[in-house]
């Protein structure tokens, strides 16, 4: 049995190389060569519970029934802020740091600095017969979806909950009412067509670049049939229907989730003078105190002024 090295914490380089992260005992770890007469091994062994440690072969038969383990011995806490409590019920604190020992009395409302940097310590209560007590509280199953519900109340003070999707019977002192709580179904006035779905990826790797759904908008009443692409931010309309692209799934490449929703024009014009404002005013932060100053600044004189001259005109009578 043989140690090759030993790293105080283990870690891999980025060559899946063993290295140490820091001279700290976090992850210690051993390289083990057990030579036998038939074998060699290499192994791993860490100090942490639960890791298992990793062997590998290298000449012979393996090594049956062999099993390696190592534990390391905690270091011993130099910083520490320990309570004494005596007979009496009087609480004495002992503290350790960089800065030295400290002991005292302790009292409720007390704070007391350990040393640890600007760290206070304060005991806001001492019970002396305290006990735990746990209180289990159930909780719905996460795996089981819930769903939404309404809460009526009948002018009687009456109060039922409507669960989503199911007719329920409100009943008051004299009568019973029929109430349901669903989604309106809307009839679209046109037919949207999958013909294609393309995902295009960068070169020379797996990732996605861009995924574009060629569809076909059918509308029987108009008879209009048009064939259009719809990739991401790149939306068409159609009779104030925005068709937009919201998803893919990328374990079925013959699927494509869309989004359908009412916008008509005025609504994507409010929407892009909004954009527009917003931009606007961005500009107008940064440039205006700039632009303002220029104009405000007085132009500079002129080094040859005009000179007004007058001609002396003679006028003579015949």
């Amino acid at each position: 049995l043989k140690v090759v090295n030993f790293w105080p914490d283990f870690r891999l380089d980025s060559n899946n190389q063993p290295t140490s992260a820091s001279n700290t005992l976090r992850n210690p770890a051993v390289k083990i060569q057990l030579t036998t007469p038939d074998s060699t091994e290499q192994w791993f062994v860490f100090g942490r519970q639960g890791l298992p440690p990793v062997r590998g072969l290298v000449s012979g038969e393996p090594i049956e029934d062999l099993d390696i383990e190592y534990q390391i011995s905690p270091q011993p806490t130099q910083d520490y802020f320990n309570v004494i409590v005596t007979a009496a019920e009087e609480l004495y604190y002992r503290a350790n740091s960089s800065q030295g020992f400290k002991s005292g009395n302790l009292k409720i409302g007390q704070s007391v600095n350990p040393g640890w940097a600007d760290f206070q310590i304060t005991l806001e209560q001492f019970i002396p017969q305290a006990q735990l007590q746990r209180e289990v509280i159930p909780v719905a199953d996460a795996n089981v979806e819930g769903l939404p519900a309404l809460l009526v109340k009948l002018p009687s003070g009456t109060q039922t909950w409507l669960p989503w999707g199911e007719p329920t019977v409100v009943a008051d002192a004299n009568e019973e009412w029929l109430a349901a709580f669903s989604p309106k179904l809307l009839q679209l006035p046109f037919a949207i067509k999958l013909e294609d779905f393309i995902v295009e990826r960068n070169e020379g790797s797996e990732s996605v670049a861009m995924w574009t759904s060629k569809i076909r908008i059918i509308d029987p009443h108009d008879n209009f049939s048009e064939q259009r692409r719809v990739w991401m931010n790149h939306p068409t309309w159609y009779k104030g229907w925005k068709i937009a692209q919201a998803s893919w799934n990328p374990g079925d490449l013959q699927q494509s989730t869309l989004q359908v929703k009412r916008e008509p024009a005025w609504v994507t014009a409010l929407t892009w003078s909004g954009s527009g404002l917003v931009v606007l005013g961005i500009a107008v932060m940064f440039y205006g105190p700039m632009l303002a100053k220029k104009l405000s600044t007085p132009q500079p004189k002129s080094e040859n002024p005009l000179v007004e001259t007058t001609t002396p005109e003679v006028v003579t009578n015949v």
